[in-house]
């Protein structure tokens, strides 16, 4: 989190992430089997055309941790409770199984744009549990 969030253009971040995330959650990649030392993000930076100690060295700095904290706990304070979130037009979509609801909002193809949900507000409930 603290290397990604250290970089500063867009398209650069988007780069370390999917470097790291691959090596993280898709299995690893050729020559690497981790992300949990220093050396091995430093390498797997650098293997993609970053200056890896840079920023393996930026990421350790007091600036880098205050930026990530501060980015936790807006997050929190924005209802965030899992990975993936995306918060969209004030909306929050979790999990996986939401990325494509998410995507179709930012195309303006949201399927519940100007339905009027309060129809549902006041529906009695279909089951009860029974407390023993």
């Amino acid at each position: 989190l603290r290397v990604v969030s250290s970089v500063e253009r867009e398209a650069d971040k988007r780069r370390v992430f999917d470097v790291l995330y691959a090596t993280v959650w898709g299995g690893g990649s050729a020559g690497h089997h981790g992300v949990t030392e220093p050396s091995e993000v430093t390498a797997l930076l650098s293997d993609a055309g970053f200056d890896g100690p840079a920023l393996v060295a930026l990421a350790t700095t007091d600036a880098s941790k205050a930026r990530v904290r501060d980015q936790t706990n807006a997050a929190l304070a924005n209802g965030v409770f899992g990975v993936p979130t995306m918060l969209v037009e004030g909306e929050l979509f979790w999990g996986v199984d939401a990325l494509g609801h998410a995507e179709r909002r930012l195309r303006g193809e949201d399927p519940i744009d100007g339905v009027d949900l309060s129809q549902w507000a006041d529906l009695p409930a279909q089951a009860h549990r029974r407390r023993s």
